[in-house]
């Protein structure tokens, strides 16, 4: 496995390129695996993963043999390929890898370019899901989405897009109608997109560009969404202790969604922060359009039932991991800080706007304590360059040298407050601050992959 994946990563990552040529060409060589299958391609800066989830979950459990292809991973790169709910094994990851390195060689033989990294990773899940008589295949872009590899597919059942802000500016352009261009570029001709509107230029674009192709566009939006309860975190709003339990029975979201597919129907979703219930009415919205509903008791029991990680979970008592790694993503996890007090773990990579997201951050007043540490990954950005952003607001600011150390100093933090730094009847009670750990995927790997060291009793 390790020849394996020192051999993808050591492939480029981000090729720029005028054409999808070549990604067709390593499908053609693959037997075109796309062919056998119905495929719902999703594209978007944040919500894509959990949207992808919620899709392939009703499917799976209506008993299709369902096929998710999603990025980045987490902890292992078998996570990005996985069928019917199970990811890629070990010896299937080698097997399939061994017939994409042939083909990319032979690609290079002749007059080609190699597969770049997400290509080969895509071109793997093609094949993988061929193999395993995919029916329904759910398709995360990697970045944007006109020139993604998985957008070399000649037709698809439905494009969604997801709410769309600024992000890999450098390679997408530095303004949302740039990147919503971008993103729209998944639309088929004649085909439909089911894209949330935000009320703003980035809708326009997608709609305009729908117009254009005589594609169908259905719009969701937030006015068609009631939050009727969020329990989004555990204990209440960011705290835990004994007298909380019974607050802790009920850590979902229940929201009821209008429509033309739904009148005021009720569903509710167990992944935190209260924007998942916008990307599950994307979701449940892409499923009707497609006409792919169950029954509303297992539907409603799929939604609930949808997990995915990284998205502000619960990894222990008390400890919240979140992926945001923009602005909006940033902005969107605050929404579920309602608390003072709290302790934050940040990192990030150099090429994110860390100087825009740190100051947002620290200037929500929401964290007292904050922990960071640089990531292993070579994109990792410098503790000095944290550091100067972080010093410009009050805080108290630990700086470790990894995730694992990360997460002992924060929870030692946690450990030794006093009364007099939390509330006295807080504190009495039992009730001690929340660890929030944000800024990276790759963060978030880290954190995950350590946890055997950190956790201890937690």
């Amino acid at each position: 496995m390790n020849e394996a994946f020192d051999y993808i990563n050591s492939i480029p990552k981000f090729n720029r390129k005028s054409s999808l040529d070549n990604t067709r060409e390593m499908l053609r060589r693959l037997g075109d695996p796309q062919d056998f299958m119905k495929v719902i391609h999703v594209a978007g800066t944040n919500g894509k993963g959990s949207t992808c989830a919620f899709i392939e979950k009703v499917i799976r459990d209506r008993g299709f043999v369902t096929g998710l292809f999603t990025s980045p991973h987490l902890i292992v790169m078998n996570e990005r390929i996985a069928v019917s709910g199970k990811m890629i094994s070990d010896e299937d990851f080698m097997k399939i890898y061994g017939i994409l390195r042939k083909i990319s060689e032979d690609m290079v033989r002749d007059g080609f370019v190699h597969p770049s990294f997400f290509e080969f990773l895509f071109g793997m899940a093609m094949e993988f899901f061929a193999e395993k008589g995919v029916e329904y295949a759910v398709l995360e872009t990697g970045l944007g989405g006109r020139l993604d590899a998985t957008n070399a597919l000649g037709s698809v059942l439905a494009s969604v897009i997801t709410s769309i802000s600024l992000d890999h500016t450098d390679i997408l352009g530095e303004t949302i109608e740039k990147i919503a261009f971008e993103k729209a570029g998944i639309i088929k001709e004649g085909g439909k997109v089911i894209y949330f509107d935000n009320k703003d230029s980035a809708a326009e674009v997608i709609a305009d560009r729908a117009v254009k192709l005589g594609a169908t566009a259905i719009p969701v939006s937030r006015d068609m969404i009631r939050i009727r309860r969020s329990s989004a975190l555990p204990g209440g709003p960011g705290t835990y202790g004994d007298h909380a339990k019974s607050l802790q029975s009920h850590k979902n979201i229940d929201f009821s969604l209008s429509n033309e597919y739904y009148d005021n129907v009720a569903f509710s979703v167990s992944l935190r922060g209260d924007y998942q219930a916008e990307n599950a009415a994307l979701a449940l919205t892409t499923l009707a359009a497609c006409d792919l509903l169950p029954d509303y008791e297992s539907l409603y029991a799929s939604i609930e039932g949808t997990d995915w990680q990284g998205r502000m979970q619960e990894i222990a008592t008390g400890v919240i991991i979140d992926g945001g790694h923009n602005e909006d993503g940033i902005t969107r996890f605050l929404q579920s800080v309602t608390e003072d007090g709290a302790i934050l773990v940040y990192s990030a990579v150099k090429d994110k706007h860390y100087e825009r997201i740190i100051p947002i951050l620290v200037g929500s007043g929401r964290f007292d304590d904050v922990v960071i540490f640089r990531l292993k990954d070579e994109r990792g950005l410098d503790t000095d360059i944290m550091k100067e952003y972080f010093m410009r607001e009050p805080v108290r600011l630990h700086i470790v040298d990894n995730a694992c150390d990360a997460m002992k100093k924060a929870l030692d933090i946690r450990g030794h407050m006093s009364a007099d730094t939390c509330d006295v009847h807080a504190a009495q009670a039992g009730i001690t601050p929340m660890i929030y750990c944000v800024g990276s995927l790759y963060m978030v790997g880290e954190i995950m992959a350590s946890a055997d060291k950190w956790k201890g009793g937690n």
